[in-house]
């Protein structure tokens, strides 16, 4: 069976690649927009935090780059998270890459573990 794509709306997998089978959302609109919601989001959070690695504490600078926004959980997973300020940290490259791509068992990782586990009862238990 071909699947098309995660409903952005109710998570749901859908066989078409236009409209959620489940809800009715219009995937292919949604997807278009993503990247335009995303960009917003992420400006007017570098705007309201200092531009450090909340994780290492690396000064970021002050030129906006994508890459140091870091979803805690993922936007495919838990999509009604995705423009969530508190599921959003400024890390630097070095750490984003480590929490993407590691076990994450260092003590460093405690507070967004711990952050992690918190958002993913949030997510379950809150409409």
């Amino acid at each position: 069976m071909k699947f098309g794509m995660k409903c952005e709306k109710c998570a749901y997998l859908s066989k078409s690649s236009e409209k959620c089978e489940l809800c009715g959302h219009k995937l292919s609109e949604s997807k278009k927009g993503n990247k335009q919601k995303d960009e917003e989001f992420y400006k007017a959070i570098w705007k309201e935090r200092d531009h450090i690695c909340e994780v290492c504490t690396t000064p970021l600078g002050d030129t906006y780059n994508p890459v140091f926004f870091s979803h805690i959980l993922t936007k495919k997973s838990y999509p009604r998270f995705r423009h969530y300020h508190k599921n959003v940290l400024l890390k630097c490259f070095e750490c984003h890459q480590e929490w993407e791509f590691t076990d994450r068992k260092k003590a460093k990782w405690n507070d967004v573990r711990d952050l992690e586990q918190e958002l993913i009862e949030e997510y379950y238990t809150k409409p």
